[in-house]
């Protein structure tokens, strides 16, 4: 054979070995490729698949190859990124074999079929429920669904291919497939991100920011954020973090009670696990009653509530206990300079039930008890937390949860008060069908307080007050289609309230009232089109007194006249009143939501105090009755939220005007405590509240911070008080600001400040005084016509994190403080004192006045070890 023939064949042979090799073994459809892009064409980006995969599209020129679309994708294959980007588009596609790929219309749909994909997300390392997980239809702009407080969603779609995109903050963003051609139910477990290489930071999707932020007045407060956050003594506080939300107050220096939006202390709901949290302060105020290990998750409310809420007129703060720990046995705890806490969950069954127990001590008596002479005193609170669950089949889950506190105060043996919450709740939930689900909730809760006063050994009196709830309520949601929600339910609660008993027969009691509050509620959120959505419902209340009840009927100088009788069960006062209540988002554009809303609140049961400070439980609750009408309040507000194009920094912007009525006053020298006829000392009018209140949030791989600023206005106006002439509220206080930033300087130490500024407080000050005998007695001109100093306070901290070991479960950090870096002594109050002579000590002028200012922190260091396993 010539052996140019042999050449030529073996030249043509490695000619097409080479064709082959080059060519994929698989079809253009199956073909691997990575995309990232963000608000293209269509057709931009399928010209850059087109070049990635040595391959053609073929499609007829359309109005919606114009159509901008994000994608992103790693190591996908090109029918998978087909699939989201055609998605809803009324398209399809298919192989033509020879590196093409067909695009074309679809025939119009034989069937209208729907099916409902439902379910429940969860962490998947504990098996605990996560609530306000965003589910979001990958192509559909927006469209999704958000897991309730019980981990649940539900969507209803056509029948068809889809693709979910399931994210929560702290966790790894998952997509899943489904294919629904009949209703489908999944348990969707997520990934927490400390399972993640450290490298990689993950952030949400612009479109998962944009769908969460659509309510108004609504707030996430992110527990993780307390392990980092400066604390008072080493503790750290879920209720210090709701500080730093703009149009929220705090009461005091070191104080945990709030104010929101121009409304009083008592016009605050809080919740645990949906019993009612009546003092929510440990340690006359220092603390709070949550242990922040056994806390899963915190949402609060200033704007419009949810229609499911009710019974207050400013601020809803609802707070869920962990469920505990499915999968493993774990704890966590953490030991401080004054106190100490353990919590410790685990599985009863696996992958079933669970259970978490808490408990928090602080030890301030016990060293005061090892000094040679403790003088008798006393001050620490106890408080225990505990949770079980179990799941009864496939679509039923029951929750039995509990708290109990007590704090103790007692000085030198002459004063003693003891103070206390207690709540348990019972919850089942039920799983009626794929759209319809259901929690039937039974709860109690009750707040007690006692005061005793002895004077050489003997008790001259003793106090008591509190009130005592049992509560049984059904909550419904429905999802009839994907872009609809309707929640209705009833609920009702029996109050037995006991202003006050004295157990030594010196001081006449005050009877104890029982009253029945109900409601029934509608409401529907209707995401109108990927841009609009519309969130509105009707909330109707009823109050009933009944007897066993001696009510005092007073005349128009509010003194009394006589009393009636009302026998046991006899119904003596009905108030009742309508809450509607509506909230509106737009996305103007693509990065760029606008919110507005309007609600009517009625409050049926109101706290009665004169002390405008906040480190005291001497304060009473009455219900409304026929000398005390129900409270309510119209608020209209508005907002915008922004995320720039880095997605690094956000901005929230929110208004508001709130009309409040009914509200309570005093008057001068007014004696509250121990008084059978306080309900003659309150005095009535209307008030007014007005702000703007600013987030920015920056966040970055290793620096975050948040700057909140509050512009606000607060006055009231009662006719007896004042000369009529309306006043600033005592929690009026204009300006507020408060900037948070956290650094991590490194893997192992972060550093972390807060830095707060508030308008002075109002104070009213004597104008004069006359004697009386011995004593002095102050003369008031103007109610809250003076304002004490400016506050603020710098506080930092330092986390030191303990090395980590693969062979070992414990992890450990140590958090340093310190609180008021700059020893600012900000004013508590200002007291007018008899001046006193040095030298003897003694008064030579009683009638010679000066004031004195009254301060609580100096320079407050701290140290705590935390740690898990």
């Amino acid at each position: 054979m010539n052996i140019k023939y042999i050449i030529i064949g073996i030249v043509c042979l490695l000619q097409s070995a080479g064709i082959a090799f080059a060519q994929p073994s698989f079809p253009a459809l199956e073909r691997r490729i990575s995309i990232e892009v963000h608000e293209k064409t269509l057709q931009e980006v399928l010209t850059q698949i087109q070049e990635s995969g040595e391959f053609q599209f073929a499609y007829r020129y359309g109005a919606w190859v114009e159509e901008k679309v994000s994608v992103s994708a790693k190591d996908e294959t090109v029918r998978e990124v087909l699939v989201r980007l055609l998605k809803n588009k009324g398209l399809t596609f298919s192989d033509k074999g020879q590196n093409r790929i067909l695009i074309l219309r679809k025939e119009k749909e034989r069937s209208s079929k729907t099916t409902t994909f439902s379910g429940y997300v969860k962490d998947e390392s504990s098996g605990e429920s996560l609530i306000g997980c965003v589910i979001l239809i990958k192509g559909s702009q927006g469209k999704g669904a958000v897991t309730n407080a019980y981990g649940f969603f539900s969507i209803t779609l056509p029948a068809g291919l889809y693709e979910f995109q399931v994210s929560y903050i702290g966790y790894q963003t998952q997509f899943i497939t489904r294919q629904l051609e009949e209703s489908m139910s999944n348990v969707i477990l997520l990934k927490p991100l400390s399972e993640q290489l450290e490298e990689v930071v993950v952030t949400g999707s612009l479109e998962e920011d944009l769908y969460s932020i659509k309510s108004l007045g609504k707030e996430n407060i992110a527990i993780s954020r307390l392990d980092e956050f400066p604390a008072l003594a080493g503790e750290p506080d879920v209720i210090k973090l709701v500080h730093e939300v703009p149009g929220v107050q705090t009461a005091g220096e070191g104080s945990t009670e709030f104010y929101v939006r121009g409304g009083n202390l008592d016009q605050n709901l809080i919740l645990l696990d949906e019993a009612i949290v009546y003092n929510p302060t440990h340690l006359l105020g220092f603390f709070s009653v949550f242990n922040p290990d056994a806390i899963k998750h915190v949402e609060f409310y200033k704007g419009p509530f949810p229609i499911q809420y009710g019974g207050r007129l400013s601020s809803v703060m609802d707070v869920r206990m962990k469920e505990g720990n499915k999968e493993k046995f774990s704890g966590s705890g953490g030991i401080g300079l004054l106190s100490s806490r353990l919590t410790l969950e685990g599985p009863l069954k696996k992958e079933k039930s669970s259970f978490i127990f808490s408990a928090r001590r602080t030890y301030p008596d016990l060293i005061l008890r090892a000094l040679p002479d403790d003088g008798g005193n006393k001050m620490n609170f106890t408080d225990l937390t505990a949770k079980i669950n179990t799941q009864i089949g496939k679509y039923d889950q029951l929750y039995l949860s509990g708290y109990i506190g007590k704090d103790v105060f007692r000085f030198f043996d002459q004063f003693e008060n003891e103070w206390g919450n207690t709540t348990g709740t019972l919850r089942w939930n039920h799983v009626f069908s794929p759209r319809l689900f259901s929690n039937f909730t039974v709860s109690g809760s009750q707040y007690r307080y006692f005061i005793s006063n002895i004077i050489t050994g003997q008790e001259t009196f003793n106090w008591e007050s509190g009130i005592t709830d049992w509560q049984a309520k059904a909550d419904f949601s429905w999802f009839p289609r994907s872009n609809h929600e309707i929640r209705f339910g009833i609920q009702s609660i029996h109050h037995k309230v006991e202003p006050g008993e004295e157990g030594t027969n010196k001081i006449a009691s005050i009877e104890a009232k029982k009253n029945l509050e109900s409601a029934a509620y509608i409401g529907h959120y209707w995401n109108i089109s990927p841009r609009f959505s519309l969130d509105y419902g009707l909330r109707y209340n009823l109050f009933n007194s009944y007897g066993p009840q001696t009510v005092i009927n007073f005349d128009e100088n509010n003194t009394p006249l006589d009393t009636t009788l009302h026998r046991a069960g006899e119904l003596y006062q009905t108030y009742e009143g309508l809450e509607p209540r509506i909230g509106l988002s737009y996305q103007l554009m693509p990065s760029v939501v606008l919110k507005m809303g309007y609600q009517r609140n009625y409050q049926f049961i109101q706290q009665i105090r004169n002390s405008v400070t906040s480190f005291n439980a001497f304060f009473i609750w009455l219900p409304s009755g026929p000398s005390l009408k129900p409270q309510f309040s119209d608020q209209i507000s508005w907002g915008v939220f922004k995320v720039f194009s880095s997605r690094k920094l956000s901005l929230n912007l929110e208004g508001y005007y709130k009309k409040l009525h009914r509200q309570i006053g005093y008057p001068d020298h007014a004696q509250l405590l121990q008084n059978p006829n306080v309900e003659s000392l309150l005095r009535f009018g209307d008030g007014t509240s007005y702000g703007i209140e600013l987030s920015l949030h920056k966040e970055t791989k290793k620096f975050s911070s948040t700057l909140a600023y509050t512009y606000s206005k607060t006055e009231l106006k009662i006719p007896e008080i004042n000369n009529g002439v309306a006043f600033p509220a005592y929690y009026d206080q204009p300006h507020s600001i408060s900037f948070v930033t956290n650094y991590q300087l490194s893997e192992r130490l972060s550093l972390s400040s807060n830095w707060v500024y508030q308008t002075g407080r109002p104070v009213t000050l004597p104008a004069g005084s006359y004697r009386v005998g011995e004593s002095t007695i102050p003369v008031y001109e103007r109610r809250y016509g003076e304002r004490l100093p400016d506050y603020h306070r710098l506080d930092v901290s330092a986390k030191w994190k303990g090395k980590m070991r693969t062979d070992r479960r414990w992890e450990s950090f140590w958090l340093f403080s310190l609180t008021n870096l700059y020893f600012r002594k900000n004013a508590l109050s200002i007291d007018f004192m008899p001046v006193r002579d040095r030298a003897t000590g003694n008064v030579p002028d009683r009638t010679d006045v000066r004031p004195i200012k009254t301060f609580i922190f100096g320079l407050i260091p701290s140290l705590s070890y935390n740690f898990k396993f």
